[in-house]
């Protein structure tokens, strides 16, 4: 459970969206190892940032949410996606996905990679009421 919730629209005139990803630098990939069942063979599949060398978030802010369609535009609720990074790892066993929350010390060099395409304006709203991220565990 967070302990506020994030919600963004897009606005302006119909035809752009954006795309927001979480990155950040994993301290240690052994930390993270160790909440898998035993398995000799073990691959973070996430993409990195070229520029930062940041693993990015496997579960992103895309245009599925910021598509700035006709008419009126409604809030979503990405709490999760912003705040915490889902790791997508490989092992013998098959595929597993770990939430880690941003500011969890195995994470370090946090920050949101925003990427335009034509959406006039994004508008995003921090309220101080929780949000239980684990919903979005289930849709991975």
């Amino acid at each position: 459970m967070s302990d506020y919730s994030i919600y963004v629209r897009p606005l302006g005139k119909p035809g752009g969206f954006s795309e927001i990803i979480t990155c950040a630098e994993l301290v240690s990939e052994g930390a993270l190892f160790a909440m898998l069942p035993s398995t000799a063979q073990k691959t973070i599949k996430n993409a990195i940032k070229e520029d930062t060398g940041a693993f990015a978030s496997v579960e992103q802010v895309g245009s599925d949410i910021t598509m700035r369609t006709k008419g009126k535009t409604s809030w979503t609720n990405v709490t999760a996606q912003l705040t915490s990074i889902v790791f997508e790892i490989q092992t013998e066993e098959g595929t597993y996905f770990i939430r880690v929350p941003i500011f969890d010390d195995l994470l370090v060099g946090e920050y949101w990679f925003y990427d335009n395409t034509g959406l006039k304006n994004l508008q995003v709203r921090f309220y101080k009421w929780g949000t239980d991220v684990t919903y979005a565990d289930l849709l991975l």
